[in-house]
C-alpha cells in the first residue's frame, strides 16, 4: 500500500538509507514528468547522487524549499545543472550540485522497470522533448490559422 507523506519530513530517513548504500522507492506527484512518470501509477528508485550525467533524473531542493524531480538537460561549465521536467518547456538553470539530494536509478512504469543504464531511459526523454516541440509548432500554427483579422 502506498503511504502519503510530506517529503520534507522524511528526507533525513531517506538520506540515511541511501548513504548506507541502500535505495528508497518514491511515488512522485505532479505532472511535470509526464509522459515518463504519471502520479499514483509510477514509482522511482532513489540512490546516492553520484556519477550524474545529462539525461539523468534527480530529486533536488529549490531555494524555496520545494522538492522537485526533474531531468538534467545540460551540464554547465561552472558545474551547475540545467534542468527541465519532461512535460515542461522552461529550463531551470544554475541548479548547484549541493541542491541535488538523490539520483533516480530506475523507475517503474506500468509494472515495468526501466533502469538508468538502459537505452529506453534516454529514449523516453528524447521522445518527450520531441513531443514538446511538435506541440509548440502545432499551437503556433493553430493560433496563426485561427487568428481573427481585423
Amino acid at each position: 500500500m502506498k503511504e502519503s507523506f510530506e517529503l520534507a519530513d522524511t528526507v533525513g530517513v531517506i538520506s540515511e538509507a541511501v548513504a548506507c548504500g541502500g535505495s528508497f522507492t518514491l511515488y512522485p506527484m505532479g505532472t511535470s514528468m509526464l509522459p515518463t512518470l504519471k502520479a499514483e501509477r509510477d514509482s522511482v528508485t532513489l540512490v546516492k547522487a553520484e556519477g550524474i550525467k545529462k539525461g539523468d533524473i534527480i530529486l533536488y531542493k529549490r531555494a524555496t524549499g520545494q522538492y522537485v524531480l526533474h531531468r538534467i538537460v545540460k551540464l554547465s561549465k561552472d558545474g551547475s545543472y540545467v534542468l527541465c521536467g519532461d512535460n515542461q518547456r522552461a529550463f531551470e538553470k544554475n541548479v548547484r550540485p549541493e541542491d541535488v539530494l538523490f539520483l533516480v536509478e530506475a523507475y517503474e512504469r506500468n509494472g515495468r522497470t526501466v533502469k538508468r543504464s538502459s537505452p529506453s531511459f534516454c529514449i523516453q526523454w528524447r521522445y518527450a522533448r520531441m513531443l514538446q516541440l511538435v506541440k509548440a509548432v502545432l499551437r503556433r500554427a493553430f493560433s496563426t490559422f485561427c487568428r481573427k483579422d481585423g
